[in-house]
């Protein structure tokens, strides 16, 4: 297969018939011109950042809110039952990956997705079933490497570890 080249010029004024015929004797080929103009007023602004859907949601068809996503909601949930059972990062791994489930970016499950994933599931199950969380926090919070995770990615995390009984019965 050939190499493909391609030039981008910046030009001033428009391209004269001549040049144009020079590079296509060289062997060059026009693929594109790009016009630009000089607005007048103010056009919208582009979002400063775009944010990532939480996991577990997706936009709805109205394009104006989130909606629960079904799919993403069941792999919360074994997610969370694996680490209820006190089961390393690999097991919810291979649990995860023997049920079929993928990563939104269609890949199997590893580790690090998992662990990146502590902070939504704590918001998801912090949000669905506060006395179904406290086994899963009272787990995690005498694991002294995880409990400054836990503090410091979310404010309902912290609260949490602030006042466990008070979060619990809320």
């Amino acid at each position: 297969m050939a190499k493909t080249e391609r030039v981008r010029e910046p030009v001033k004024n428009l391209p004269n018939p001549v040049y144009l015929a020079q590079r296509a004797e060289a062997g060059w080929r026009l693929v594109a011109l790009e016009w630009e103009k000089t607005a007048e007023g103010e056009g919208p602004q582009a979002p400063a950042y775009l944010e990532e859907v939480p996991y577990g949601l997706r936009i709805a068809e109205d394009c104006y809110h989130l909606e629960e996503n079904p799919e993403e909601l069941r792999i919360l949930m074994l997610m969370m039952e694996e680490i209820v059972q006190d089961n390393p990062l690999s097991k919810v791994v291979t649990a995860l990956n023997a049920a079929g489930f993928r990563t939104r970016q269609g890949q199997p499950w590893d580790a690090v997705a998992v662990f990146n994933m502590l902070p939504r599931l704590i918001e998801v199950g912090a949000l669905s079933a506060p006395g179904a969380l406290a086994p899963m926090l009272s787990t995690l919070m005498m694991r002294p490497h995880l409990r400054s995770f836990i503090c410091v990615k979310t404010r309902r995390a912290k609260l949490i570890w602030a006042s466990p009984r008070a979060a619990v019965m809320a």
